[in-house]
């Protein structure tokens, strides 16, 4: 066998071996971004929680946000502007939530359990939802929530 002959096959098996790294690089880059979203919807999870526990523990924000939610129009402009913030913050972690994994059930629950906490909730979307949030969003909001509880 000749020198060339050797180095070719070298070449080749050097290849191949580049090839397969490849492959188990990116095998373990899927398996790091899965990782990476199971987690950060976790984080969300557990952020939407705390935004829940300062509501249960702060009587004052709970009148409050069920007037909201009632709208029957007491809200003065400090308690709207705080009401505002909370739903934000609320439906801004749902649409993450949403957007790393929009076959999940999360948060279309997420979505629907404050939708059906009065008409307050879904009067203030319908108003603030397509300037704050994604179109796309707001249409799965309107087709897959709304459109379940009416």
């Amino acid at each position: 066998m000749s020198l060339d002959n050797i180095s070719m096959i070298a070449q080749l098996f050097s290849s191949v071996a580049t090839f397969a790294v490849a492959i188990l690089l990116l095998r373990s880059l899927r398996l790091q971004h899965k990782d990476s979203v199971t987690s950060l919807g976790v984080g969300m999870t557990d952020s939407l929680t705390e935004l829940l526990t300062v509501m249960i523990r702060d009587a004052e924000f709970s009148d409050l946000f069920l007037r909201g939610v009632e709208s029957d129009g007491t809200l003065n402009k400090i308690e709207t502007h705080r009401y505002n913030v909370f739903m934000n913050v609320y439906f801004l972690q749902i649409q993450e939530i949403w957007e790393y994994d929009s076959a999940s059930t999360q948060s279309r629950l997420l979505a629907m359990a404050m939708m059906q906490t009065g008409p307050g909730v879904y009067s203030w979307f319908k108003k603030v939802g397509p300037i704050l949030f994604k179109p796309e969003f707001v249409e799965y909001v309107e087709n897959e929530i709304v459109a379940a509880i009416k």
